[in-house]
């Protein structure tokens, strides 16, 4: 005879029991990411639509534009601007851009998207937002 599993004959509570649950992260969600410097950053992950490694021929650079701007990116039908972030953080070295694939954190706030190129991405974590 077969009986009912012990879910539904009541027969073990184990999964209910408050020590077995997954507790909740703390704080809110963040991408990681590092500058030229080795400068560690985070960006909550509610503002970020996208994260991509791109070739350098993807930006189209922009004459007599500021150094820090590194070009205009399509991205799905949009153009945007792609920045430098570290050397808009004050940081000294310029990002190189001679390699395979530059990481890019595209940002999204009203409508309006930002391509920030970054050194390397560290990945995400659960961090404490303290103001």
């Amino acid at each position: 005879m077969v009986s009912k599993p012990d879910f539904l004959s009541g027969g073990s509570q184990d999964h209910f029991r408050p020590e077995l649950q997954v507790e909740s992260p703390e704080g809110e969600l963040h991408l990681r990411f590092y500058i030229p410097s080795r400068q560690e950053f985070a960006l909550p992950a509610t503002g970020i639509r996208e994260v991509m490694e791109l070739s350098p021929d993807r930006i189209t650079p922009i004459p007599n534009a500021s150094p820090l701007l590194l070009g205009t990116l399509n991205l799905r039908g949009r153009v945007i601007w792609v920045a430098d972030l570290g050397q808009f953080l004050g940081e000294a070295t310029a990002l190189n851009t001679d390699r395979a694939e530059i990481p890019v954190i595209a940002i999204e706030e009203q409508d309006t998207i930002v391509g920030l190129a970054v050194e390397e991405i560290g990945g995400m974590d659960w961090l404490e937002c303290s103001i």
